[in-house]
């Protein structure tokens, strides 16, 4: 009695069926979907942690970004960075929901973030995605939700031109 049910049914949420996807699915794929979604949640989330972050909150982004700095030179140690520094922005909106987001995708996020991370070593200095991080700090620090959210924008959209570089392919869709 077992039966499989229609792709457009599965919860691409559940850690299972993620990893299942993970392992069988061709990255470029995966990243374009998560890409797209990141795309919709991470600037407002942004915006909203601008707004509503405590000091506590600020210091935990701020950590994660000095870890960025200091282990940019480690793929490994720079992209579970990359993951508390998103992660710890999400947090800071006060909404649970935006928060469970990251704990739902966390390793398609680390797929995602190494390639991304390697097509921005491939085709610029990893500073210059550093300096985007900076800046979505920046405006969050200064509580300042529109700069926020450009910033995020920018950061993602330019994320995605990084990992359709390692992939080979668009990975952005038709933009």
């Amino acid at each position: 009695g077992t039966s499989v049910r229609p792709s457009s049914e599965w919860n691409m949420l559940d850690a299972d069926v993620l990893t299942w996807h993970l392992q069988t699915r061709p990255l470029a794929g995966i990243a374009k979907d998560l890409y797209a979604l990141r795309r919709m949640v991470e600037p407002g989330a942004a915006a909203m942690a601008a707004s509503a972050r405590t000091d506590t909150e600020l210091q935990c982004i701020e950590d994660a970004f000095s870890q960025m700095q200091a282990k940019s030179m480690d793929e490994a140690e720079l992209v579970q960075s990359d993951l508390q520094f998103h992660v710890a922005i999400l947090n800071a909106t006060h909404n649970h929901f935006i928060g469970a987001f990251s704990s739902l995708i966390h390793a398609a996020m680390l797929s995602t973030f190494e390639v991304s991370w390697r097509g921005a070593e491939a085709t610029i200095d990893k500073q210059v995605r550093l300096e985007q991080h900076g800046s979505v700090l920046e405006a969050i620090r200064e509580q300042d939700p529109d700069l926020a959210r450009l910033r995020m924008e920018r950061l993602l959209d330019d994320s995605i031109g990084d990992a359709s570089e390692v992939l080979g392919q668009k990975v952005k869709g038709s933009r």
